[in-house]
């Protein structure tokens, strides 16, 4: 039906190789499902899932955050991309972008 209401979007995501982007994954241990579902704290564990390389996960922590982002009331514990409302003491989730969630 076509109701001018409805706006829906569908981002797909996906990586078929081991270059994504600037990041080269096969010299980064390339991508890995992992036997388990626990979060990934370094790179060395291969048993764990991991879906972006360390590299990624350091240029968040290097680039200043994003200051036009909505804050509420929270008070954040730094001042780069790890640190958003959500996250405010920067915690690690794998080695995503906590900004870019």
């Amino acid at each position: 039906a076509n109701n001018p209401n409805v706006i829906t979007d569908v981002v797909l995501q996906y990586a078929c190789g081991e270059q994504v982007g600037p990041y080269d994954l096969a010299s980064d241990g390339g991508l890995r499902d992992g036997d388990n579902t626990n979060t990934i704290d370094n790179n060395a564990d291969t048993t764990r899932g991991r879906h972006e390389p360390q590299q990624f996960y350091d240029d968040c922590d290097a680039r200043e955050r994003n200051q036009g982002l909505f804050l509420a009331d929270q008070n954040l514990d730094g001042n780069t991309a790890i640190y958003t409302r959500q996250n405010t003491n920067g915690n690690t989730h794998g080695f995503e972008c906590p900004e870019e969630r």
